[in-house]
């Protein structure tokens, strides 16, 4: 028994390979039976989806906007802290009317700003309106800590003026053209227009040849999605090669030659199965995500002839002509395998990455908006703050100056001894007797500073001057 173990294991391991390798064989055969019909369904999805996004109501993109309350109140406390005399200028009664402001006759911008400066001194009148509300006095407002507080919130206003500018040139487009931009953009990636008709039949824009081959080559089938779509899953017509049906029965058109009109009318079937299909979420992740694996999906051929780059069936042949068992799309021109020039881009790829960039910049608008927004709420902070602190400290005083006294001079001091000229002021004889030191010179007729009150007066000279 022992002695034909071997040979006996041995046979039987003969057998079971056979009969794999024939299983084998049954089964692939099986496959390729079972997926003739439906080797492009793969791609026609991908392509279904993307037609199905540009059919789709445009999405609704949204950007924060830039917080212009925080910036007037900014401002406002600018404008509180500036030179009394100055905004005292301003009318705080009435607003004027663009035709009363002085500064019209100095342009636009001069009478835009004059008007805005205006509108602020008016809104910032009544302590209700201020920080806190705390009104603040002219002589602290030009007090050394006033203007300190003046030239720093002046700097945050500058500053906040300078976020809302670097964002409005940074994202000029609104949503609402960015979504338009997005909406034609992928229109024109699915039917070579970006106005497309609803009525299938004619909603596309074909480019129009005269055979498969042809319309199913760069730069033609680079138009637009749809096109490519029929070089995937279109039968030859009238029994003409390809018979098979690489989309399924109910997507398989069948154009009669492959010119502009009848493109357009084969793309019916399409329409109906795209029609179907979800909609690609509008988000650059997602769109270039089925673009990427549309992409994915191309495959090589060599042959004697040379090499391929193709998408959908092939059966050795290096371009998508009407044969049996083919049906694709040929891409070698967009490759560095090109036969002549250099590569070319697909039309329709460069539409759907144009698309995903107005969705990437719908959202890099957002974020910036939003960004700059938690910047003007610090820099507002900021600005009361400074407000409310030059409103509830008390100046700072200086120390008072020790006075000096000074020695008196004969100019501010009073003199304790009669002058000339007061006894000159006197009138007659008998005014004279009345003032000390004073004699009356009748030869003059008037009253003189007699020679006692004449010492008197340089005694009392020589002691103010030591």
């Amino acid at each position: 028994m022992k002695q034909y173990s071997k040979p006996l294991v041995s046979i039987r391991c003969k057998e079971v390979l056979t009969l794999l390798s024939a299983a084998s064989l049954c089964c692939a055969h099986n496959v390729e039976a079972a997926n003739t019909d439906a080797t492009n369904l793969a791609e026609l999805n991908d392509i279904c989806e993307l037609i199905k996004t540009a059919d789709s109501p445009a999405p609704k993109l949204t950007i924060t906007p830039i917080d212009d309350t925080t910036i007037t109140r900014i401002e406002q406390i600018n404008i509180t802290l500036a030179d009394p005399e100055w905004t005292s200028t301003f009318p705080t009664d009435k607003i004027k009317e663009e035709t009363d402001a002085p500064a019209a006759e100095k342009g636009e911008k001069c009478k835009e700003i004059w008007l805005k400066w205006q509108k602020l001194a008016h809104d910032t009148k009544t302590k209700e309106s201020r920080p806190n509300q705390l009104l603040i006095p002219p002589d602290k407002l030009m007090s050394a800590q006033g203007r300190a507080a003046a030239a720093a919130v002046a700097v945050l206003a500058e500053h906040a003026a300078e976020i809302k500018a670097a964002f409005t040139e940074s994202y000029p487009q609104t949503a609402q053209e960015l979504t338009q931009q997005f909406k034609k953009a992928m229109q024109q990636a699915a039917y070579n227009t970006a106005n497309p008709t609803t009525t299938p039949a004619t909603k596309c824009d074909a480019p129009g040849t005269t055979n498969r081959q042809t319309a199913c080559s760069l730069p033609n089938v680079g138009k637009a999605l749809w096109q490519a779509a029929i070089c995937l899953c279109a039968k030859g017509n009238s029994g003409g090669a390809p018979t098979q049906e690489h989309c399924g029965a109910a997507v398989a058109p069948q154009p009669a030659n492959w010119n502009a009109p009848t493109l357009k009318t084969a793309y019916a079937a399409i329409d109906t199965a795209c029609a179907k299909a979800k909609a690609v979420e509008p988000t650059p992740q997602a769109v270039l995500g089925v673009l990427q694996r549309f992409l994915a999906r191309n495959k090589t051929l060599g042959t004697v002839a040379g090499v391929g780059i193709y998408m959908g069936t092939q059966r050795n042949q290096l371009d998508c002509q009407a044969a049996a068992n083919i049906a694709c799309i040929d891409l070698r021109k967009a490759t560095a395998f090109t036969e002549t020039g250099a590569a070319i881009d697909i039309e329709w790829e460069v539409k759907i990455h144009e698309a995903a960039n107005k969705l990437q910049e719908a959202q890099r608008a957002d974020e910036a908006a939003k960004a700059a927004n938690t910047q003007l709420r610090a820099i507002k902070k900021q600005a009361e703050a400074i407000y409310t602190t030059l409103a509830t400290t008390k100046l700072a005083t200086s120390p008072m100056p020790v006075a000096t006294k000074k020695p008196e001079t004969l100019s501010t001091k009073e003199k304790t001894v009669p002058s000339e000229e007061k006894c000159n002021s006197a009138k007659d004889a008998e005014e004279c007797k009345t003032k000390t030191g004073c004699t009356y010179d009748k030869p003059k007729t008037k009253c003189t500073l007699s020679e006692e009150g004449k010492q008197k007066e340089a005694e009392e000279e020589s002691q103010v001057g030591k």
